[in-house]
């Protein structure tokens, strides 16, 4: 028999989860409803309550033995509905005993760089583009009919990937910038997020979420790009503003670089995209280019790092050999030790003119 599931909301409560159908020891007075807010360190970060519209939850019985049985709701699908709430195909009513929820978004696809290996355990590869990244999220709850029949159960999602900003200003009023470009270099591509079940997310506004609880960081040298920028930046002392977008990404440490290896830089860091112009003349010092910036990334889950860049530096070239080698070079022509040589000699040339005596 198919039955409406819903998940009610008020207008102070936004995520929600998931649910399927397992359809044992079911008591039908009484539906298993969810009542989702987001974690208030996350109100920076990429979801939401705006724009979380679906995610999915796995439920188990504490009662069923996870080794032989089946979980009670099965990788369902919650989908907003224009009214507020969420509703899944199958409708899940209170069994006997207390369920585990685990809820997670977005939902795992083909493509967009999350694979769902259980409700504990998920693959992530952030996309090159930064415009295709995923902000992952998970939920867990425990719930019962006593405590939760009319109140429902609250899944409080928190971010475990690292969200990283571009923010750059120019402190040197002789040079303008034109920056088409930004990236983030020499990072993990690949790894796996491996939830502890003692670990209960609805732990208030701290980031409990360990970056312990992330393994099997590839070590690859991926790296992350935005290449849609068209901005000017002229001389100001203060932050000139966020390049547009952001990235998501793994949380991890990074060791940044400090030489060239091998031609490439050998550590993390990040670059822009740039041109270089005299302001007073418009003489073009630098074409467009990559200028990288060293960074050391230490990056934890569930936070945002802004990283603000002084273009006046201009930053190191990517490619090279030995030491790194500044993009930009300015050295002004100057003088230095600047002296006239005494009349020679010291006293004066001495020189005795004979008398024009026209008598002789």
């Amino acid at each position: 028999m198919r039955r409406i599931n819903y998940l009610l909301l008020t207008s102070l409560m936004m995520v929600a989860s998931c649910s399927q159908d397992r359809i044992t020891g079911l008591q039908q007075d009484s539906a298993i409803e969810f009542r989702v807010v987001m974690d208030r360190q996350a109100k920076a970060t990429g979801y939401t309550p705006a724009n979380l519209t679906r995610f999915n939850v796995t439920a188990w019985n504490r009662e069923v033995d996870r080794t032989v049985g089946a979980p009670y709701i099965d990788q369902e699908e919650f989908t907003r509905m224009d009214d507020g709430t969420y509703k899944s195909a199958d409708n899940h009513f209170w069994p006997s005993g207390t369920l585990d929820f685990y809820a997670y978004a977005p939902v795992a696809a083909p493509g967009n760089g999350l694979t769902r290996i259980s409700e504990l355990e998920y693959t992530v590869c952030p996309a090159a583009d930064t415009d295709d990244q995923i902000d992952f999220l998970f939920a867990r709850n425990s719930g019962n009919k006593a405590a939760n029949a009319l109140s429902g159960v609250t899944l409080n999602f928190r971010h475990v990937m690292s969200q990283i900003r571009v923010v750059v200003k120019n402190t040197d009023p002789g040079l303008r910038f034109v920056v088409t470009g930004w990236k983030i270099a020499k990072v993990d591509g690949l790894a796996t997020f491996s939830f502890d079940n003692s670990l209960d997310t609805n732990g208030g506004n701290t980031n409990t979420v360990s970056r312990d609880l992330w393994t099997g960081n590839d070590g690859s040298d991926a790296t992350y790009v935005k290449q849609s920028e068209s901005r000017t930046v002229t001389d100001n002392n203060s932050t000139w503003g966020e390049l547009s977008g952001s990235a998501i990404l793994i949380p991890q440490i990074t060791d940044m670089a400090t030489a060239y290896s091998g031609n490439t830089l050998n550590g993390s860091y990040i670059a822009v995209e740039l041109q270089v112009f005299n302001t007073s003349d418009g003489e073009e010092l630098i074409s467009k280019q990559w200028c990288c910036w060293p960074v050391r990334y230490d990056w934890a889950p569930g936070y945002r790092y802004n990283y603000t860049i002084d273009l006046a530096e201009c930053g190191y070239k990517e490619t090279g050999t030995g030491e790194l080698e500044p993009v930009l070079d300015l050295v002004e022509v100057k003088f230095v030790d600047v002296t006239v040589d005494n009349w020679q000699p010291d006293g004066g040339a001495d020189i005795d003119l004979p008398l024009n005596d026209n008598n002789n």
